[in-house]
């Protein structure tokens, strides 16, 4: 196993958040929060503004802005964070998704600061055709408090001797039902996710852990979810924090619109 930091945002220039709005409302009976971040409205190649070929920078990045690595993996800060404490963990193989060595080493370092690690997919509002994993240095209640129940191995394409001594649970409707939980420890988890990563049959996702959990949200073709959300929807949205590059819209999105947003973009 890679040894890890023991806080890896130590290694981090610290820079703080421009948030010019904030508020908070309840989605599926759970606390979400909607913040402005208008830094974020200036990322190259995102979502909805970007050709269907453009340079890949991930190796520009690496290179220039890593502050730890590890074979196969790189970490940096984020440019454009959503979060006070945020790096990434990059891919240094050019390949679209995390490996498992990052993801053990991401599910690692979540463990370790008592945060949340999250991937978005290309399709699932990833900026950048580089597997990557979004390391944050907090926790949301968003997912905690929805409600769920349990799954079996079987429902989504596993053997149980897959689970490898883990637990699976889904959110249940009206959440999209197809997110699916699991439970247990770092490294177990990471080849669980794997293994539900090899069943899966949309071709985009995003994976949110956070307090030994980490959520698989297989994803429907609607990237941007317009008109009930205004960008792609992403792993940040789904952990609970709603990231606005407009502060009009912002202001003028209702839970419900957002609940919608949420139904349009996920796999029930």
């Amino acid at each position: 196993m890679t040894t890890i930091p023991d806080d890896p945002f130590a290694l981090l220039p610290h820079s703080p958040l421009n948030v010019t709005a904030r508020v908070e409302l309840e989605l599926f009976g759970a606390r979400a929060e909607l913040i402005c971040l208008p830094d974020r409205g200036v990322r190259v190649g995102a979502p909805g503004a970007r050709a269907v070929f453009q340079p890949n920078r991930a190796d520009e990045i690496i290179q220039r802005e890593s502050v730890w690595e590890a074979p196969g993996m790189a970490l940096t800060p984020n440019r454009f964070p959503f979060a006070d404490r945020h790096a990434v963990l990059w891919c240094t193989e050019r390949r679209w998704h995390p490996s498992l060595e990052m993801l053990e080493v991401g599910f690692a370092m979540e463990d370790t600061v008592a945060g949340t690690s999250i991937v978005n997919s290309v399709g699932a509002a990833a900026s950048i055709t580089r597997g990557h994993i979004h390391l944050v240095g907090e926790q949301l209640p968003f997912l905690a408090q929805l409600p769920k129940s349990a799954v079996a191995a079987e429902e989504v394409g596993l053997r149980a001797e897959d689970l490898d001594g883990c637990q699976l649970d889904r959110l249940a409707p009206p959440f999209p039902v197809w997110s699916v939980g699991v439970r247990g420890p770092h490294a177990h988890r990471a080849r669980v996710v794997i293994r539900l990563l090899e069943c899966l049959t949309t071709p985009s996702f995003n994976l949110i852990g956070s307090d030994g959990t980490a959520w698989l949200v297989p994803r429907s073709p609607m990237e941007i979810p317009k008109p009930y959300f205004p960008q792609a929807l992403g792993g940040a949205e789904l952990w609970g924090r709603w990231c606005f590059d407009d502060r009009n819209a912002l202001e003028n999105s209702t839970a419900r619109d957002l609940e919608q947003a949420v139904r349009l973009s996920g796999v029930s």
